[in-house]
């Protein structure tokens, strides 16, 4: 019964690591406005901010209807 109930905690806690993406949804079809978001998020991580405004200029040049959630 102890080996059950610690498969179920198991499967349930990957199921909720799994469940959730690190990028936001974004409102774009545009590739290279998707590329310059992941680069920002990346450079955020990085706590390169300055890299960070750039990138989110750059999508939102590249889409002007960008939008993140």
């Amino acid at each position: 019964m102890k080996n059950i109930l610690i498969l179920v905690l198991f499967l349930f806690g990957s199921q909720s690591i799994h469940a959730q993406e690190y990028f936001l949804p974004i409102s774009t079809d545009s590739e290279t406005a998707k590329q310059h978001y992941k680069d920002a998020v990346n450079s955020a991580q990085n706590a390169d901010i300055e890299g960070y405004n750039e990138s989110i200029k750059k999508a939102v040049t590249d889409d002007p209807e960008f939008f993140m959630a």
